[in-house]
Parts: C-alpha cells; sequence; structure tokens
C-alpha cells in the first residue's frame, strides 16, 4: 500500500476529513508541504481555522463521491480511514468508548477526558 499519510474522513459535506487527527509515515514531507502551500494561499479569514481543511480536500479529488481506501497523489499514497472508528470525538461521557481506535477530545469536549478516562479504561 506505502502509504505516507493516513487522514480520516467522516460523513460532512463542508469538511469531510477530520483534520484533528492525522497520521503520518515515512515520505510524508512532500504531501505536508503540498498542504502548507495551499494553506498560504488562503484569504486572512479562512487561515484562522478552515485553511488547513480547505488544503486537505485540495488533494482529494471527489472525495464526497468515491470513498476509495487509498486516495493516489504525486507525493505519496493517501490512507483513508474511516472516522468514526479512528477519529471519533464524543460528544458527551456517556458516548465515550472503548470500540474505537482513537477518542479525540477537542475544544470543550476535553473536559471529559478524566473522567473517560477512569470510567472507559481503569
Amino acid at each position: 500500500k506505502d502509504c505516507v499519510l493516513g487522514l480520516t474522513w467522516r460523513e460532512k459535506k463542508q469538511f469531510p476529513i477530520n483534520y484533528g487527527v492525522l497520521f503520518a509515515f515515512p515520505g510524508a514531507v512532500g504531501l505536508f508541504e503540498t498542504i502548507w502551500e495551499g494553506v498560504k494561499r488562503r484569504d486572512e479569514a479562512s487561515r484562522s481555522w478552515y485553511a488547513c481543511q480547505e488544503a486537505v480536500l485540495d488533494l482529494l479529488p471527489d472525495l464526497t463521491l468515491n470513498r476509495q481506501p487509498i486516495v493516489r497523489h504525486e507525493h505519496g499514497n493517501i490512507l483513508m480511514l474511516k472516522g468514526s472508528e479512528y477519529n471519533y470525538a464524543p460528544e458527551s461521557i456517556e458516548k465515550a468508548t472503548r470500540d474505537v481506535s482513537i477518542l479525540h477530545f477537542k475544544g470543550e469536549r476535553k473536559r471529559f477526558m478524566p473522567e473517560v478516562f477512569n470510567r472507559v479504561f481503569q
């Protein structure tokens, strides 16, 4: 498969890639440089929050229509992982589960971390 970058996707029309968790493998530098160039092309308002999301989408043609497990790119193959398994952001303590590979606590949800750890992983 020789993938150099792993991205997680979700069923969200505007931003189907959840940029909060990335998996980088040896050889990913070219893709990150391409993403960075895409970020720098965005306007000031976009750069403050959405630029990475938009720059990653530039790498992935027709992503929302064609969920391939591997996307071929000139700078390296991209492994596409289901976000509900590899980048799960629980909305509440009750929805945190051990059945996922990565729990992603973002923003206000970070306050759940200690209680979820004690309940799910102890």
